[in-house]
């Protein structure tokens, strides 16, 4: 069971161990050093106090996994629906303008009816049309045939484009049209406002997911930065057995603890996706780890029922433990990559 302080420097709070009192101890907050108040009496040559890494909920890397892969699900049906929303919001565009082009039609032709007829009207735009035509073209200073062509090119560009406008379609059709494309406006319409609802509501879920994952990230990078910062390189016995299960534990491991007497050379078994690995933890600070180690833990391997051995220790390992090892397929982590282990770039 963790007992709880605060930094005597910065207030920070901070979970050590039981059986701290009187042993030194780091801040990872501030970098301080101090003294763990208690019974015993204070010194600062017994082995160091490590601060175990704050429990904050009970995320883990998988927790974490699960929100991210989420967020990027949601993010992605969120783009899916951006895109039918952008078409949806052309569609209802083209039929907007479809329904302005009919009743364009139509109130030109009553404005026509109600004043120089249709006839006079398509001589009015032959006019026009020629007239403008022969504007645009002067500013070229054209030859007597350039003004006959173009005065000829307007005449029929006009006509045609005055024909559709006052004949087509028949002014008994026009009505129904109208009436039919103020339908399908109205249909694109509500697609458009359903899709514009159900964006704003995707839109709430992504910045949930995002925020959750955001929320489990901040929780397990704070809990990853107080094992980087613990002073594990002190760490002995059951101090660094307990760093290591937190440890596998933040990457997702299922961690079984062996006990103390009998353990069969066995300290750890931890186990992920049903592949059990025995470990051995050797906190032996300032001092080489040799074969025995690697005898032990290969001996308790067939014992605990596992598939793979490591040894995992704070210090380094002697020449003649590496050559067993490597003869015996042991993993063997040194303090060189304990922040490797931590980091999740080594696996066992």
């Amino acid at each position: 069971m963790a007992i709880v302080i605060s930094c005597p420097h910065c207030q920070r709070t901070l979970h050590l161990p039981e059986g701290c009192d009187g042993l030194a101890a780091k801040c990872p907050s501030c970098g301080s050093d101090f003294i763990v108040p208690g019974n015993k009496p204070a010194t600062v040559t017994a082995a160091v106090c490590p601060v175990l890494a704050p429990v904050v909920g009970a995320v883990t890397i998988s927790d974490v996994e699960r929100a991210r892969m989420a967020s990027e699900r949601t993010a992605l049906a969120d783009l899916e629906l951006h895109i039918r929303l952008t078409e949806a919001r052309r569609r209802r565009q083209r039929q907007a303008t479809r329904l302005s082009t009919l009743q364009l039609f139509r109130s030109g032709r009553t404005a026509l009816d109600h004043t120089v007829g249709r006839v006079g009207g398509f001589f009015l735009a032959l006019t026009i049309g020629a007239s403008l035509l022969v504007l645009l073209v002067s500013l070229f200073s054209p030859s007597a045939f350039g003004y006959f062509a173009t005065i000829t090119i307007g005449l029929i560009l006009s006509g045609l484009a005055y024909v559709p406008f006052s004949f087509f379609p028949e002014d008994n059709a026009l009505g129904p049209m109208i009436a039919q494309q103020s339908a399908k406006l109205a249909s694109a319409s509500v697609v458009y406002e359903q899709l514009t609802a159900e964006a704003a509501d995707m839109h709430e879920k992504l910045t949930a997911a995002q925020d959750e994952y955001q929320r489990l990230k901040t929780a397990f990078e704070s809990r990853l930065q107080w094992l980087r910062t613990c002073q594990w390189e002190g760490m002995t016995g059951a101090n660094f057995e307990n760093f290591l299960i937190k440890v596998f534990e933040e990457r997702g491991y299922f961690v079984e603890r062996t006990g103390r007497v009998g353990d069969q050379g066995v300290d750890l078994i931890v186990d992920r996706e049903g592949s059990r690995v025995a470990i051995q933890a050797k906190g032996y600070p300032g001092t080489q780890v040799g074969n025995a180690a690697v005898q032990q833990v290969h001996a308790g391997m067939s014992f605990y029922r596992c598939q793979a051995t490591a040894v995992i220790t704070n210090s380094q390992f002697t020449p003649s433990a590496r050559a067993l090892a490597e003869s015996t397929g042991c993993k063997l982590i040194d303090k060189s990559q304990i922040l490797d282990l931590i980091e999740g770039r080594i696996v066992v």
